[in-house]
């Protein structure tokens, strides 16, 4: 068995998270008992949870494609979403 399997199977073995507790306070406590599981849970709890940069990118999209601008291919308007949203 490997390291991680072992992390892993201690991890589900542990005692649960109450609801009304902080998870990212508990990844910080838990890191060295589980360094990389802590790590893929930093990743995971970082992520934004809103809406806002989805919107940004049909905005975007709704911009692009246009009566004006119809000749753009499929492929086109996918790099300049892609551009607008990693710039």
């Amino acid at each position: 068995m490997t390291a991680a399997e072992i992390e892993v199977r201690r991890f589900l073995e542990a005692e649960g998270l109450a609801r009304t507790k902080n998870p990212l306070a508990w990844w910080r406590d838990h890191s060295q008992m589980f360094p990389r599981l802590a790590l893929i849970a930093k990743d995971v709890l970082a992520t934004p949870a809103t809406l806002v940069p989805s919107e940004r990118i049909f905005s975007k999209a709704g911009e692009l494609i246009s009566a004006r601008r119809s000749r753009l291919s499929k492929k086109n308007v996918d790099m300049i979403i892609f551009l607008h949203k990693n710039i």
